[in-house]
């Protein structure tokens, strides 16, 4: 089921970021937003791991979809 590996794959980027690799983080985070593009939890994990690499615009890019998606999270 999609959702099914969305989560398998929202969780190999978390991991991944444990382990220091934020470039497989973000591959692993980009093949879950095929998926599930509507997760906000998915675009501020990858925008965590845009800003952890550095690359600002993409990071803010991913923070703006998921604050589009939940305009009332604060956290976001």
């Amino acid at each position: 089921a999609p959702g099914l590996r969305a989560e398998l794959w929202a969780q190999a980027g978390q991991a991944y970021m444990e382990a220091g690799l934020p470039e497989k983080a973000v591959e692993a985070q980009s093949r879950a937003l095929e998926l599930k593009p509507d997760d906000a939890d998915l675009w501020v994990d990858r925008g965590l791991s845009f800003a952890t690499l550095k690359a600002w615009p993409r990071a803010i890019s991913d923070f703006d979809r998921a604050l589009g998606l939940r305009r009332d999270n604060v956290e976001i």
